[in-house]
């Protein structure tokens, strides 16, 4: 599906990326029956899936593997630690490595999104699952994983635990794929390729411009119109591909902020501010009953629970044993990835701790794989994720000219370097809500926290006193990677916003953001089904826009 170079040629829209957000929009196109526009998609990863995330249960392990073709790494800081954020590419973008889990936004996260998505999101979020559900490419619960009650915490707790969580995947054909039990499905799969498939006529309306990187939007400075975008092909050839229509960016929230910043596109300062990200903590139990342990699910996660108080969310994940041999070594080895900026000889001593990093992680995993302690940890203990859903901390996305550029004009993304700060923790408030989140859901009679409980909390109390609680979520607090915010969504009351409801950037013309980036704030569920019907129902906006053209012009 990928095609050769198209320098100097039009289409009628141009979307950058391949994303769920792209994926729903794309199908949104398609499946209205528009007339014979032509649509063009641009991104920098490949068409093919890749072997390394091809298991649902290794999602952890794929957004952490460099050499993966299906991601690439931008590196940030959390708690003074470094850290990497992993973001996807290719068709399907963040599907083909995050946890595939296809969950809708609860009703509350839309209360404050403007019309018409406070609506008829969830509408679209229906539509997309029935379709997802007709190409059969989503999974429910498998194995004894209905009893609520038979997990660690509280029965009487806030938590209200939902078991059978839909997974995009499918059943191994027995083929290429013969070694996972289940393969990893993303929305191209999921949507696109299916429509594809069955409506051959469909193919001449889209061209596929795959390991293409987007270096800057062309704008029409005389009325701040985006006309089109450069790219560099696979062979580093620059590129220009014109937009008769629009240009609408599906980036993701950290490179949709940096294609505009590099356009010109600031909006004083505001595209790129607001950046957020959920972050989790890691609790390990000790079981005294095999029931915990027995389940073997589709991508590793048994159930999920909502903790609510008020206006705070979380979300907490129980896990089975099959996740265990990827998350644990890299929690554990993080602690000791220190951020060196700053420092004296600042590049020596990044190595050094890298070094370090590289080394304990691997020690770690070698110790889990060791027979007898291998089978211990699979046989009683069962790991849990807290996760703030909804962060005050903010952050933000910016560029920053190499050579010692001081002006923009003409930038491309292979021309600046990029900083990404999310402020992981920054506000103190997010630590006192994971803190009544922890003693609100602690565990029962029949299972005994190993961790941080007995592992890390008598240590801890030593050197961080009383609050030992705010030293554990700084060493151990890890990244959810949905990042969010970055070109936020006009809403009642907000001044300091990117897009309005119909997604077009202000005070500029034919160019649109469809992504995680438009988000008034966070959702309470990973938002890759919530991006999929954004881009579904801008289709909807976008057919209905030439559906009101042609009547006028009659």
């Amino acid at each position: 599906m990928t095609s050769r170079s198209r320098d100097n040629e039009c289409y009628d829209y141009v979307i950058v990326g391949a994303g769920p957000s792209a994926m729903g929009l794309l199908y949104g196109l398609l499946v209205d029956h528009l007339p014979p526009f032509s649509i063009c998609i641009v991104d920098q990863g490949d068409d093919s899936h890749d072997d390394t995330t091809g298991d649902p249960k290794d999602w952890y392990a794929a957004s952490h593997i460099r050499s993966s073709k299906s991601v690439y790494q931008i590196f940030s800081t959390i708690t003074n630690r470094v850290v990497d954020l992993p973001i996807g590419k290719g068709l399907g973008g963040t599907s083909n490595i995050n946890a595939t889990l296809c969950m809708p936004p609860l009703a509350s996260d839309l209360e404050s999104w403007p019309s018409p998505w406070k609506e008829n999101l969830l509408i679209h979020v229906q539509e997309i699952q029935s379709v997802l559900k007709n190409n059969e490419v989503l999974q429910g619960a498998h194995g004894s994983c209905s009893n609520p009650s038979s997990f660690p915490f509280k029965e009487k707790s806030s938590l209200d635990i939902m078991t059978g969580v839909p997974t995009l995947a499918t059943k191994s054909d027995g083929g290429t794929s013969s070694k996972f039990e289940y393969v990893r499905r993303n929305y191209f799969d999921g949507l696109v390729e299916p429509l594809l498939k069955n409506n051959p006529h469909l193919k001449d309306s889209v061209v596929f411009l795959l390991g293409s990187q987007v270096q800057r939007i062309i704008m029409d400075e005389s009325n701040a119109a985006a006309k089109g975008l450069v790219y560099s092909s696979r062979n580093g050839e620059l590129c220009t591909i014109h937009a008769r229509k629009e240009v609408i960016v599906c980036a993701g929230a950290i490179e949709s902020p940096i294609l505009l910043q590099l356009s010109g596109v600031t909006l004083g300062g505001q595209v790129g501010l607001h950046l957020k990200d959920q972050v989790l903590i890691p609790r390990v139990f000790f079981a005294t009953s095999m029931e915990y342990t027995k389940c073997k699910t589709v991508n590793g996660i048994r159930a999920l629970g909502h903790w609510r108080e008020g206006r705070d969310v979380l979300q907490v994940a129980i896990l089975d044993t099959s996740t265990i041999q990827s998350i644990v070594p890299t929690t554990v080895a993080m602690a000791v990835r220190r951020n060196c900026n700053g420092f004296l000889f600042s590049q020596t001593w990044k190595r050094v701790f890298e070094f370090i990093y590289l080394v304990f992680k691997g020690l770690v995993s070698w110790t889990l794989w060791c027979m007898p302690v291998q089978r211990l940890v699979e046989s009683y203990t069962v790991t849990t994720l807290v996760f703030l859903m909804h962060p005050v901390s903010e952050g933000s996305v910016r560029i920053r000219p190499r050579d010692n550029r001081e002006s923009q004009d003409e930038l491309m993304r292979r021309d600046v370097d990029i900083t990404v700060n999310v402020n992981y923790l920054q506000d103190q408030k997010d630590i006192e809500t994971l803190r009544r989140c922890w003693n609100s859901t602690c565990q029962d009679g029949r299972a005994t926290e190993i961790f941080p409980r007995w592992m890390f909390q008598p240590v801890a109390q030593i050197f961080f006193s009383w609050n030992w609680f705010q030293g554990f979520c700084r060493l151990f607090s890890q990244p959810y990677y949905h990042f969010c915010c970055s070109c936020r969504m006009k809403t009642t009351g907000r001044d300091n916003w990117v897009v309005d409801s119909s997604l077009t950037v202000c005070n500029h013309s034919r160019l649109r953001v469809c992504d995680a980036s438009v988000f008034p704030h966070t959702v309470s569920n990973p938002p890759a089904l919530t991006c999929a019907a954004l881009g579904y129902g801008l289709a909807k906006i976008l057919v209905a826009t030439v559906e009101k053209d042609k009547v006028c012009s009659k």
